[in-house]
């Protein structure tokens, strides 16, 4: 018999296929080998940074076109359990665990929502899905690591100028970020828990902005703009964007588990950099009266920034080739409705950039079946290129050097713009699917 498989993916975009369903497997090697192929893959999203009813749905959807219907699978923060019981009611259940669920690959992702393709669309056994994902974990990464870090650098420059930095200012910046992430493999590679290690890096930012000024090869403001990106690009926005679908998807467990871990990495950064900040308090402290909000960009530049920023994200976070495009245009549109709300509807920072947000999640959502890349890919490049909180991180840094009023309220808003992002992303991707469920009926 021929029955559909559905599979939704992140932007509750529907595959419907039709595979041929054999017979249910009754000897237990058999479903032991397809359960297992179920939880590899699994296992292998949620460590590239799918969130967790992408990987259920993926791993029901490859377990029916193997020829086992109603896999159940229950997720348990970075868990996986699946189980399945045979006609003759013969239960068998397996367990694996992803050794994260905080890494974010791009290419990975791309590449996974590509062999998921294949799995459902063609006539895949065991062995074939088993040697498929086989092949995708020792593929080596798009890039070598100098141009991860480049792309790193060119983000850094992009949000710098955002900030209102000078060229210089963005090129220190960029300086910066090579340090302060070589600074930060290092400690990994030593084995530090992360938590320490952002707190290191956030502190070492501090010290390099600090460093520029002192030496005299940046002004005031150029180092606080500096400062700003350095702890911006340590934010686990990626994170917070999937704690959010977790959540809105009734995956509390695991949500709670992202959440937790967002909440110890702000909390580090932020210790990192208040520690270095309290040690430098008070330099140059003549140079006060110039440290001021930079004034706007041109518009034109803001788009400019927010595609170079965009692109740059993309090779940082290890995208690929194919997804350079998309996200120069995700940069694009997200840093222009930002701008436009801001400049021209006078809304406030915070509700301008959920609204930017939303529109970011709906075009993702709706582009990602056209592009075949998965609409999160689109959705955290573009967040990073255009709506990163760089200014009022700034003014916390400038308030708390030369004891401004104002810290108080610079942080609540970069908090709130923040913790935004994430929700109104995953709003916009559900609009989406609500949309495509309805238009079905």
């Amino acid at each position: 018999m021929t029955e559909p498989v559905e599979f939704v993916d992140a932007a509750q975009e529907e595959w419907v296929v039709e595979v041929p369903l054999p017979d249910q497997p009754t000897s237990t090697t058999v479903r032991s080998e397809i359960i297992t192929v179920a939880l590899r893959l699994g296992v292998m999203m949620l460590e590239a940074g799918f969130d967790t009813r992408a990987a259920i749905n993926a791993m029901t959807g490859c377990a029916r076109a193997l020829g086992m219907a109603d896999l159940s699978v229950t997720a348990l923060g970075r868990t996986m359990m699946a189980s399945h019981v045979s006609e003759r009611g013969v239960p068998i259940t397996m367990t694996r665990a992803a050794t994260t669920i905080d890494s974010f690959d791009l290419h990975r992702m791309g590449r996974l929502h590509q062999v998921l393709a294949e799995m459902l669309r063609e006539d895949v056994d065991v062995k074939r899905a088993s040697d498929l994902m086989d092949q995708l974990e020792q593929e080596p990464s798009p890039w070598p690591w100098w141009v991860i870090v480049l792309g790193g650098m060119v983000l850094a420059a992009s949000i710098t100028l955002q900030t209102g930095g000078s060229l210089l200012a963005a090129a220190l910046a960029s300086g910066c970020l090579l340090l302060v992430n070589r600074f930060g493999a290092l400690l990994d590679r030593i084995g530090l828990p992360k938590a320490f290690s952002v707190s290191g890096q956030a502190a070492l930012a501090v010290l390099l902005g600090v460093l520029l000024n002192v030496c005299g090869l940046a002004t005031i403001s150029a180092s606080a703009a500096i400062i700003a990106t350095g702890l911006v690009l340590l934010l686990p926005i990626p994170q917070i964007v999937q704690a959010a679908q977790d959540a809105i998807n009734t995956y509390y467990v695991t949500a709670a588990a992202r959440l937790t871990a967002v909440l110890v990495l702000v909390s580090m950064t932020t210790l990192g950099g208040t520690l270095a900040l309290s040690q430098v308090g008070g330099v140059n402290a003549t140079g006060a009266a110039f440290a001021t909000r930079p004034g706007p960009l041109e518009l034109w530049l803001v788009i400019v920034a927010c595609m170079v920023g965009a692109l740059g994200n993309a090779v940082f976070m290890r995208g690929g080739p194919r997804l350079l495009l998309p996200a120069a245009g995700a940069g694009a549109l997200t840093g222009i409705v930002n701008v436009v709300l801001q400049r021209h509807a006078s809304l406030d920072p915070t509700l301008a950039v959920g609204i930017a947000a939303l529109v970011l999640g709906v075009v993702s959502g709706l582009s990602s079946g056209y592009l075949r890349i998965p609409s999160t890919e689109l959705c955290i490049v573009g967040i990073a290129g255009a709506l990163l909180p760089g200014l009022d991180v700034y003014w916390i840094i400038v308030s708390e050097v030369f004891k401004f009023s104002g810290a108080g309220e610079a942080f609540l808003r970069a908090l709130v713009a923040v913790l935004v992002i994430g929700p109104s992303v995953v709003l916009g991707m559900w609009l989406v699917g609500r949309i495509r469920s309805n238009g079905k009926e």
